[in-house]
């Protein structure tokens, strides 16, 4: 199962304070801890919302709203994710709860969700069509040997 762990926004995140040496190295050594354990899949930390956009979708009918940032700091921002490969919830826990906490931000909060995996079918539709297209080619090599 992979899970992604969310690392909420804050005042110093949102005003694109650097984070400290020792935060950094503790996060390079969090990240080769999951790399060497085979859990790590992704790890990104984002930019400030003043340099991004929040589109608000209306439905069919509507015309989406754009907004730039920056956003009022909230549950709602992120200031960065790790994706993992985990067995189980419990795992993905115990790994989120090893993330350091950079200086100055105790009290942080990190969403642990389960990623959900699609289904074949709601795969790339010019791969699925390729994928089609050769089925077919196969089916037509059988009759052709079936005749021979």
């Amino acid at each position: 199962m992979r899970f992604m762990l969310i690392v909420r926004a804050n005042g110093l995140s949102e005003a694109g304070i650097l984070h400290t040496r020792r935060f950094e190295e503790g996060m390079a050594e969090y990240r080769k801890a999951l790399a060497q354990a085979g859990k790590l899949l992704a790890a990104e930390e984002l930019q400030p919302s003043s340099s991004g956009v929040r589109i608000r979708l209306t439905g069919r009918d509507g015309i989406p709203e754009v907004c730039p940032g920056p956003f009022p700091v909230d549950h709602r921002l992120i200031a960065g994710y790790v994706v993992i490969e985990s067995a189980t919830a419990d795992e993905a826990v115990e790994w989120a709860m090893k993330m350091p906490v950079p200086e100055g931000c105790e009290g942080s909060e990190v969403d642990v969700r389960e990623l959900r995996e699609w289904a074949q079918e709601d795969r790339n539709p010019r791969v699925l069509a390729l994928e089609a297209d050769l089925q077919e080619q196969v089916r037509m090599l059988d009759q052709m040997q079936k005749f021979s």
